[in-house]
């Protein structure tokens, strides 16, 4: 047998998963071939290195990480609380100025009329493109292909 057929048993070997008839056929070959005898030390070094290293993502997690995981998802939930509200009260403020200013400036019969009708169409047309941008942006969110994935 040639050393390459003689290759994918040393990994086997060094797994332990070979049969005790091939595991002597192979103890023969390393007894005369030094190329055999070093790619098996090689192997057997990859082993011990990868052996020693440690998989955090299967380890169990300690106190510490769960600590920091869950005051994450609060901070994330607390943040997200605060933007609703503070885009609550904006919006209030808002519709509250509005109304104010269109029931006071508007309904003046002092105010010039084209000011009057060009304040009206600048209101409605600012009002259509938010309520136009918002329903675009809940039916891409709806239909977005790519919203599980992760950024």
């Amino acid at each position: 047998m040639k050393c390459q057929e003689w290759k994918p048993l040393l990994s086997g070997y060094v797994d332990r998963e070979l049969t005790a008839e091939e595991e002597d056929r192979l103890k023969n070959h390393l007894s005369h071939c030094s190329e055999c005898r070093v790619d098996l030390q090689e192997l057997r070094d990859i082993e011990g290195v990868t052996s020693a290293m440690k998989d955090e993502s299967f380890a169990p997690a300690g106190d510490v990480f769960w600590d920091r995981y869950w005051l994450s998802v609060y901070n994330r939930i607390e943040r997200g609380v605060g933007w609703l509200l503070l885009s609550l009260g904006a919006a209030a403020l808002v519709g509250f100025g509005a109304w104010h200013f269109a029931t006071g400036f508007l309904f003046d019969a002092n105010a010039p009329l084209i000011v009057r009708v060009g304040t009206a169409l600048v209101i409605a047309g600012g009002a259509v493109l938010v309520v136009s941008v918002v329903r675009e942006r809940i039916r891409t969110y709806r239909h977005d292909p790519y919203k599980e994935v992760k950024r």
